[in-house]
């Protein structure tokens, strides 16, 4: 499994597969586009939960921070 990031997908054969900057980067610039496996370049579906998640540690690291 690759490194954990705030942008993953889950492909139906390989389950959640992290992107890299440089990996959402480029399917963000086709709109129009279905998201895509790193692995077997099938569609696949964005992974919510995994980016909610990260929002959430960032907001969290962000309040300790002004305590």
């Amino acid at each position: 499994m690759s490194k954990a990031t705030p942008w993953a997908v889950i492909c139906h054969r390989h389950g959640r597969q992290f992107l890299t900057q440089q990996q959402y980067d480029t399917q963000m610039n086709k709109p129009d586009s279905f998201w895509l496996c790193p692995v077997c370049r099938d569609v696949a579906g964005w992974d919510d939960d995994n980016y909610e998640k990260y929002n959430q540690l960032l907001e969290s690291e962000a309040e300790e921070a002004q305590a």
